[in-house]
């Protein structure tokens, strides 16, 4: 995806986190030794945009397909949607699919109950499966990744992060890195009009960053129109 480095008028600057709510595998020197066994770099950095999420409709006479950020081109209600990430080194991660009826569901693992694989690249959906956009609205993706084995997510959800996602109304894809706020707009095609953050989308990063200070946080948020 095309990010512009600048900061855009809007943008907004998370707080500094405070507590971490995500359960790691054993102390500090085991978590070490686990990653050492793994394979795992624990100080793999992660890109600033690790998503590349592409789309393809069967509407009559419009594009077959496209990549988020591309200008003038959009996600339709029933396109397909698929999540690539790839990273610098291998992770074990969450990825939460923030969808447009306000609910969040688990994309990966597969299973609450299992704790995740350490990856370098991911395609979403698995296997066979497919998911299409529903509703008209905001539809995102966050990941939350760690350099060390992380517990099941039914053991690390708390509802108190994640409630803060509702249905809402977004115009241009937006990228949260971590640290600040960028929209994903490839600007070559012409001049384009930045929206605002959506408040749902704002406040589930700082929510999400806030209880994760020693994981490592992604999202993506775009319209279905």
């Amino acid at each position: 995806m095309a990010a512009d480095e600048g900061r855009p008028a809007g943008e907004v600057d998370v707080a500094p986190p405070v507590d971490s709510a995500v359960a790691r595998a054993g102390s500090a020197d085991a978590s070490s030794e686990l990653a050492a066994e793994s394979g795992v770099d624990p100080a793999a950095p992660l890109s600033r945009d690790p998503f590349l999420i592409r789309y393809s409709n069967r509407q009559v006479g419009e594009p077959k397909s496209g990549t988020l950020g591309q200008p003038h081109k959009s996600v339709r209600a029933d396109d397909r949607i698929q999540v690539y990430l790839t990273f610098d080194a291998p992770l074990y991660f969450y990825l939460l699919r923030l969808d447009t009826d306000g609910t969040v569901e688990l994309c990966w693992p597969e299973s609450g109950s299992t704790s995740p694989e350490a990856r370098q690249s991911f395609a979403w959906p698995t296997g066979a499966s497919a998911f299409h956009a529903q509703d008209a609205g905001a539809q995102g993706f966050i990941l939350i990744a760690d350099s060390v084995q992380m517990s099941a997510f039914d053991v690390w959800h708390e509802d108190s992060i994640t409630k803060d996602w509702t249905a809402c109304e977004i115009k241009d894809p937006i990228l949260y890195d971590g640290e600040r706020f960028d929209f994903l707009i490839d600007e070559r095609g012409g001049e384009v009009w930045r929206s605002e953050i959506p408040k749902p989308f704002g406040e589930l990063c700082a929510s999400v960053q806030a209880a994760c200070p020693d994981q490592l946080v992604r999202a993506v948020c775009f319209a279905v129109d």
